[in-house]
């Protein structure tokens, strides 16, 4: 599978773990530091996550690694 399709997965998962604990794209942009614009790429797939950012995305939205990668197809 291509980088864009996995990417656009791995947002849609992020999207429903964020929305799941009632976080807006602005709360969750604030506490990664970056702009909301930025936040809302990530979640559209338009632009791939780095690692660390990843991590802490998952931190703030309390979601394990795991299940934000569950059902993306590499």
């Amino acid at each position: 599978m291509n980088r864009k399709k996995i990417n656009i997965q791995i947002g849609r998962n992020l999207r429903k773990a964020r929305k799941a604990v009632h976080l807006t794209q602005q709360n969750v942009s604030d506490r990664l530091g970056v702009e909301r614009s930025v936040y809302t790429r990530y979640e559209t797939g338009d632009i791939e996550i780095p690692l660390a950012t990843f991590a802490r995305i998952c931190k703030i939205v309390d979601a394990e690694p795991s299940v934000v990668l569950d059902g993306v197809e590499v």
